[in-house]
């Protein structure tokens, strides 16, 4: 079967040994338990479970019966008990191993399970020897054991002699505890190609002991199988239920009774003892070939007790498939095969067979078998194992964890970020909330204790040493794990459990950014996390609001300093202009010297000689200088700048606030305040010369612009001052934005209204280059263009059809502001 999965793109491996299937678990996806039941196997099937994994219990014949193998009571049934609530179900090969199989759910467990029927396959003398090869020439790579103790020589991964069985022994039928099925078995719609198998070699097997081999020629009647045990009568033993039949077909029909199977000492203790000519053959794959190849019938008796009669068809099928007629005992598995085998009757089989018209006989039957032989073929009953195997693994997968508690991970690391109010809004948001404290937390932040206390929740405290025992059962109705920022054996064991069982993990510090807007607080030390310090006629203004975007989406402490004379302690300062740092660096160095200094660099001034020398080396001492474009990190690293020393962070705006909308007309918009660098005669020429064209301008301070009453009086042209929560609603009756700056930063409203879905027509400065592609997602003009040539670019955009937002969704604030903030860490 292992051989025909793979057929079907489903890689497989098998374990001699329980440790080897737990160290290789998480690689699986479904276990596979063959024919074995022990304590071992409990813990298996249970670890399997745990870890959302399909698994089979593979049920050939009764070896749950009381007594199999001379083991005394029930112990196998406690044991099967015990496992099958945990099955995804159970695989055996017939109706009357079913009833057994169900008679044992019913006694031993309170579950059901869905046991599935997959027929014998059919081996023939070619398929034998093709899958003795297959695990001959894989199993170094296929077959996992612990190795040996020591004194022990190691267990054989193929051993020589049948398990009741008629094909070589493998693996998956004596000692393999599962199969091994990895994560990729699901079909990808074109499946290997399935290889031929070689031509079968006629091997000539050792000379046959005989009882009785001279005389005239005759007939070879076979029978093959396991000598026996001591649990059943089947095996050798079940021949004797056939010997008045042989003896009586012998007086007519010249035989020879043949027998392969693995202990000469039974067969001389009961058929050397009759008088019906006899020979043995030591079981082996040549012995049976050869003697499959010149068998006249095969005559397969069973016993009569419990055990036996739900035993499988599978010699039957073999000697069927190989061209041979079968007289058998009849079972539950035989019944089906009742129309082309003789069932019970022994005499009158072995004469239909051997009788003059037993070659007809034998053509007839054995045309009724190839009737129904796709049945019982090696690739249909392993697409019948692939479907149920992708059914329950897909099954498995959906059932993973949807819901459950957030499990939190306290540590003294995570101080940093949890301070009283930060739980506080943890435990108002998230009422599923469950904590896993470190003992010295407390006692570094006795606050954090008062606030369970006032919510009513009782965390779990541990001491330090015990932290990481326990993980995997702690996460077994959970939904997300939210651990501290450390590399350590917590953090590991916790991360690689989440994967495991399909639950999200993630960081203190991000869970928390999740929560924000955080207020703007100060430490009660005083000292603050960041002071984001801008220009007090900022205030209210876009590089404020650049300050608080990032201040509120982390939980530490924050504030926003309006350039006072001396600037409160904090960890991290922030310089909405390089004016503002370059100020402080005189006034303030030993202060701001021992902090980290971020520089928000928008745009340059015209900078002396000795100005610009002056920021290189200022630039040099900060810890980074965070550049709005690529054109100005480019200058800066032409005028002396450390390359270590900038980076490009290009702005944000919030997709929430500025949503997308449909462009249907001819509406050019503008968001701007005045400065002469802004250049407005170019947006006059093209409000005086486009009059079928509708231009709406909302900032600021244009009244200051010289030609400003001319602008405001042209009947296409509309000026606004609103306050910036309005901002989207102007933005929505823009078709195109213009921006046509002679040096820019940003400009931030241009990426404010690409997310708006505004086709941008923006000249060559700040980060316009970085944001737009050219007759892409909106167009680009030179800084000296003239407005004809621009004109021409914003009638070519009212026809762009782009989704011009879809191009700029990453750039939202929240991403602006981890940004900003992981250069920190």
């Amino acid at each position: 079967m292992a051989q025909a999965l793979e057929d079907f793109s489903v890689e497989n491996a098998f374990f001699l040994d329980e440790t080897e299937v737990l160290k290789e678990l998480d690689s699986l996806d479904a276990l596979i338990v063959v024919k074995r039941i022990d304590v071992s196997v409990v813990y298996m099937v249970s670890e399997s479970f745990r870890r959302h994994k399909a698994v089979y219990f593979d049920v050939c014949d009764d070896f749950l019966a009381p007594g199999y193998k001379a083991r005394p009571g029930p112990w196998q049934l406690a044991l099967f008990g015990s496992i099958a609530p945990y099955l995804s179900g159970i695989i055996t090969t017939g109706p009357a191993m079913v009833e057994r199989i169900q008679e044992y759910l019913d006694g031993y467990s309170t579950k059901s399970v869905p046991i599935h029927i997959l027929k014998d396959i059919a081996e023939t003398r070619e398929t034998v020897r093709s899958v003795t090869e297959y695990f001959r020439n894989s199993s170094a790579a296929k077959v996992k054991q612990a190795p040996p103790k020591p004194g022990k020589a190691p267990p054989r991964p193929l051993p020589p002699a049948p398990e009741e069985q008629s094909q070589p022994p493998q693996p998956e039928a004596r000692t393999s505890a599962a199969a091994k099925l990895k994560s990729f078995f699901f079909p990808t719609g074109k499946q290997k190609e399935k290889q031929p198998s070689k031509p079968a070699v006629a091997v000539k097997a050792a000379p046959a002991e005989t009882v009785a081999a001279s005389g005239p020629v005759r007939k070879k009647v076979l029978w093959f199988g396991n000598y026996g045990s001591n649990h059943g009568t089947f095996g050798i033993v079940s021949l004797l239920n056939a010997v008045p039949a042989l003896r009586a077909v012998q007086k007519d029909v010249p035989l020879e009774l043949v027998v392969v199977s693995n202990n000469r000492t039974v067969f001389d203790s009961v058929i050397g003892q009759l008088d019906v000519p006899s020979s043995y053959l030591e079981w082996s794959v040549e012995a049976m070939a050869e003697a499959m190849g010149q068998a006249d019938v095969a005559l397969l008796t069973n016993g009569d007790d419990r055990f036996s009669m739900v035993k499988s068809s599978n010699r039957a099928l073999q000697a069927l498939a190989s061209g041979v007629p079968v007289v058998a005992t009849s079972n539950g598995a035989m019944a089906e095969l009742s129309d082309f085998v003789v069932l019970d009757d022994f005499e009158a089989g072995l004469r239909r067979y051997l009788g003059d018209a037993g070659a007809e006989n034998t053509r007839q039957d054995l045309l009724k078998y190839q009737a129904v032989a796709a049945e019982y073929s090696a690739p249909v009953v392993a697409a019948k194992w692939r479907d149920i195997l992708v059914a329950d693994v897909r099954a498995k997968r959906d059932l993973k964890p949807k819901s459950g508690a957030t499990l939190f991970i306290l540590r003294e690391q995570s101080l940093g970020i949890l301070s009283p109010e930060v739980l506080d809004r943890i435990l108002a948001a998230d009422d599923t909330a469950e904590f896993i404290v470190d003992s010295q937390v407390f006692q570094k932040a006795p606050a954090l204790l008062e606030c369970f206390i006032r919510h009513r929740i009782i965390p779990s405290v541990v001491a330090t040493s015990e932290m990481d025992k326990g993980v995997a059962s702690r996460m077994a109705k959970v939904k997300l794990v939210v651990l501290p920022e450390e590399k350590s054996k917590l953090v590991k064991d916790f991360t690689k459990e989440g994967r495991r069982e399909g639950v999200a993990v993630t960081t203190l510090k991000d869970y928390c950014a999740a929560l924000g807007p955080f207020p703007e607080r100060l430490n009660e030390t005083g000292k603050t996390k960041w002071v984001f310090v801008t220009h007090q006629n900022t205030k209210g203004w876009i590089l404020d609001a650049i300050c608080r975007e990032i201040g509120s989406r982390q939980p530490d402490s924050w504030h926003v300093a309006y350039n006072p004379p001396k600037l409160p302690d904090a960890e991290n300062y922030f310089y909405s202009h390089y004016s503002l740092y370059l100020k402080h660096t005189r006034k303030n160095a030993k202060q701001i010297g021992g902090a980290r200094n971020f520089i928000w660099f928008t745009h340059p001034r015209e900078d002396s000689a000795e100005e610009i020398a002056e920021l290189v080396e200022a630039f040099n001492k900060a810890t980074k200088v965070i550049f709005a474009c690529s054109q100005h990190l480019d200058l800066w690293l032409e005028r002396g700048l450390k390359p270590e020393k900038g980076c490009v962070v290009l702005g944000g705006a919030d997709p929430e606030l500025f949503r997308p909308h449909t462009r249907s007309g001819k509406t050019v918009g503008i968001s701007s305040s005045y400065y002469e660098r802004k250049n407005p005669d170019l947006l006059l020429e093209l409000v005086k010369t486009q009059a079928d064209w509708r231009f709406i301008l909302i900032g600021r301070n244009w009244e200051e612009y010289s030609r400003f009453e001319e602008l405001s009086n042209a009947p296409n042209f509309q000026y606004v001052v609103a306050d910036y929560s309005e901002y989207p609603s102007w933005y929505d009756r823009f078709d195109v934005l213009l921006s046509a700056s002679t040096l820019e930063g940003g400009p931030i409203p241009l990426l404010e209204a690409m997310m708006a879905n505004v086709v941008p027509v923006a000249s060559r400065t700040g980060f316009a280059p970085d944001l737009i592609r050219h007759g892409e997602n909106g167009y680009l003009f030179d800084i000296d263009a003239k407005a004809s040539d621009v004109a021409g670019l914003i009638e070519a955009a009212f026809g762009l059809k782009t989704d011009v937002r879809e191009t700029v969704i990453d750039y939202s604030w929240d991403n602006f502001a981890t940004k900003i903030l992981d250069l920190a860490e």
